[in-house]
């Protein structure tokens, strides 16, 4: 019999980015094996998207904090309180480098007594920032990643990355294990209704993205390729909010299809949107590895992704193209549209079911025997 385990999860915020959403499924897993599950986030709750976990007697516990750095303290002092009551905790799980290094500093210094932290590297860093940014980011490693049990990869080519940026972590245990997805909990969201303002567009089924609006999206790669495609295809709906919304609406009025895009903002649940799209595309330059593209590829059979990580150009039934080419990205929209009528559906459900939340438990488990 599988004894009961007290689980700590620490988190920025209960926002649903790539990261939270891995988290919050781990989570989720957790309470459903019956575990003493405690999530901590450094921030005010804000987005309740984790809310439906204390229907399973979930702890959530949120600071009062509207920026993380004035969360800090106050996130230490209750985890230090928490994990003095009850039993030794059994797993820290964190997802991101600031947490990652936080957990650390307390297990070393003895704050924190807990007997496994499951760590996740969220996306190549050491590739994604130079200068100043880079500078501190190697002295956090150093110093914050010493205690570390189990550091999760999400791919092949991050594993690599990172100890080429980083030989000191090849003292730790760096493993590869995929993202994974609750095929039915996509499922359930997809059977809901789109809001009624955006009814009338999916039933031109549009292309939809959805993504923070930064420039590491590719956003504006998307309205470039579409604008040679206006012909073809009805319309566009990026979901997601961010700093690049004027220019991107700038750029759409520029290219003269503003009309036939759509900024949606940030939706609590995009598988509807998925579901009835003519095309799910993923457009970014670089990514750790894109869960909206697993989320998608659950909804929909007519799928383009840039390769922006690692493994993708190996995913079965899915249209890829190279990074930051609008010509590359138009010509895979096209072959896409163009052949939207072979179903690679059974190929595609093949690899998703590798991976499943269970497989993505079992995995970490297998790894934290093999000492």
């Amino acid at each position: 019999m599988r004894m009961k385990e007290k689980i700590f999860i620490v988190c920025p915020d209960d926002s649903q980015s790539g990261a939270e959403q891995v988290l919050r499924l781990i989570a989720n897993t957790h309470a459903d094996y019956g575990d003493e599950v405690h999530v901590f986030f450094i921030k005010e709750r804000r987005f309740g998207y984790w809310d439906f976990l204390e229907h399973k007697h979930v702890r959530l516990y949120f600071t009062t904090a509207k920026k993380e750095r004035h969360g800090v303290l106050p996130l230490i002092r209750k985890l230090r309180k928490i994990s003095r009551i009850g039993n030794k905790i059994d797993r820290v799980y964190t997802s991101h480098a600031h947490m990652n290094g936080l957990i650390d500093l307390m297990r070393v210094s003895g704050i924190l007594r807990a007997r496994y932290h499951i760590a996740r590297e969220s996306t190549s860093i050491f590739r994604r920032f130079k200068g100043i940014k880079h500078r501190l980011l190697v002295i956090l490693y150093k110093i914050a990643y010493r205690k570390i049990d189990l550091l999760i990869c999400q791919t092949v080519q991050m594993k690599d990355h990172l100890l080429e940026d980083m030989p000191a972590l090849k003292s730790l245990k760096v493993r590869v294990i995929s993202n994974p997805i609750d095929i039915q909990e996509l499922y359930r969201n997809a059977a809901k209704e789109i809001p009624m303002e955006y009814r009338s567009i999916m039933e031109r089924k549009p292309v939809v993205l959805a993504g923070r609006l930064i420039p590491l999206k590719g956003f504006d790669l998307l309205l470039q390729a579409y604008k040679m495609l206006e012909d073809t295809i009805s319309a566009v709906i990026i979901l997601g909010e961010g700093p690049d919304l004027e220019r991107l609406t700038a750029l759409a009025n520029q290219l003269e299809i503003g009309e036939r895009v759509v900024f949606a903002g940030s939706q609590a649940n995009p598988m509807p949107f998925f579901k009835e799209a003519g095309m799910c595309v993923v457009s970014s330059i670089t990514e750790g590895f894109p869960n909206t593209l697993l989320q998608m590829m659950a909804m929909n059979d007519n799928i383009v992704s840039t390769r922006c990580a690692g493994g993708i150009e190996d995913i079965p039934g899915i249209y890829t193209c190279e990074i930051s080419s609008v010509t590359a990205l138009k010509d895979a929209m096209k072959r896409c549209w163009d052949q939207q009528h072979i179903s690679k559906r059974e190929e595609m459900d093949l690899f998703l079911d590798t991976r499943s939340r269970m497989a993505f438990m079992e995995r970490i488990l297998n790894s934290l025997k093999h000492e």
